[in-house]
């Protein structure tokens, strides 16, 4: 009896000190992670502001293993001060892949061949100057990249301010989207090619785009596709003066604007077909003229515009209208106007 109830004791004494051993172990190594992540955060944190001269913060080393590793709140501000108003970029997280172990390529400063970077819900504003230059390298200063070669970059549930100065509204022409996706590939640079998709923030209207840019000029072909897009706002990409103007209306459109191909610098040309549903149009130059519930389809490009075929209301007047228009020197149109409730004549002249 008594050997019954030792043998008990004994075993309840070895099974509660492989419970504290076990406690004991796994406590030791999650102190030693936690230190380890706290390390790798430190030394990231240090060599990217090392490389590109602006504030980096990390809120915490997510994951990490020899070929990847997940940096959840991360921001980039202008300078190492980290003051709310010189933030200028954004993310949940950042997830790198890699074929290296990262903190030893960080601790001996070799290259570090990085596969892709995705920044998960990254926000950030974007601007194109006058010149048509984007602002995106010199923001970030990105000489890192000449340290850590990057091939790729995803971007997911994204949001952008996009401020272009190279359109005919004063002060530049501010479009925000959201729920945007897509892929930049930089294994080229200065060449960057990307495909991505995204929504206007003011009226869900989906936005498709994709082409290439140069990091060093402003050579791009850029390719657009909407659905749905409220044409008083993107007017300022087509209207070079300010004749007419769009109150309302949606339109659908395929666009491409390429810069400099053509070896003129700073020529852009521009192709596409362009579909538009109850748009109403007014010229405050032309006596207050205002032309109603224009529905219809166009292809245009750098010279000259094909109507296909284009109905509207002028003074409750219904008419349609087709015909072409070249502009590559001077004006020259030949337009067929049809209306049952007025005389117009046939258009064929030469400004």
């Amino acid at each position: 009896m008594f050997e019954e109830k030792s043998k008990k004791s004994f075993s309840k004494a070895i099974l509660v000190t492989l419970i504290l051993v076990v406690l004991t172990t796994g406590g030791y190594f999650a102190i030693r992670s936690n230190q380890a992540k706290n390390e790798l955060k430190y030394q990231i944190i240090s060599t990217i502001e090392k490389n590109i001269d602006r504030g980096i913060y990390i809120g915490r080393v997510k994951n990490y293993s020899l070929k990847s590793i997940t940096l959840s709140d991360f921001r980039v501000f202008k300078n190492r001060s980290l003051l709310d108003e010189d933030q200028i970029f954004e993310a949940e997280e950042i997830i790198i892949n890699y074929d290296l172990d990262f903190l030893s390529a960080l601790k001996r400063e070799v290259p570090l061949s990085v596969e892709d970077i995705t920044l998960v819900k990254p926000r950030m504003t974007l601007i194109r100057d006058s010149q048509g230059t984007f602002d995106f390298m010199e923001k970030f200063n990105l000489s890192i990249i000449s340290l850590f070669p990057i091939k790729g970059v995803n971007v997911k549930e994204g949001n952008l301010d996009y401020i272009d100065y190279q359109t005919t509204k004063e002060n530049g022409l501010l479009t925000s989207i959201k729920q945007l996706n897509g892929y930049f590939y930089l294994a080229e640079l200065p060449k960057i090619e990307f495909s991505c998709s995204a929504k206007r923030e003011e009226d869900d209207s989906p936005l498709l785009l994709e082409g290439y840019f140069f990091t060093e000029k402003a050579d791009y072909v850029l390719d657009f596709t909407f659905k749905d897009a409220e044409i008083a706002h993107f007017q300022y990409y087509f209207v070079q003066d300010e004749i007419l103007k769009a109150k309302k209306g949606l339109f659908d459109s395929n666009l491409r604007l390429a810069n400099d191909l053509d070896g003129i610098p700073g020529k852009i040309n521009w192709q596409g077909k362009i579909s538009v549903k109850d748009v109403n149009l007014y010229s405050d130059l032309l006596d207050n003229l205002e032309i109603k519930q224009i529905y219809g389809s166009a292809i245009f490009n750098s010279q000259e515009i094909s109507i296909e075929n284009i109905t509207a209301t002028y003074q409750n007047s219904p008419f349609s209208l087709q015909g072409d228009l070249t502009y590559a020197d001077i004006l020259r149109y030949n337009i067929k106007v049809k209306s049952d409730n007025f005389k117009l004549s046939d258009l064929a002249e030469e400004a």
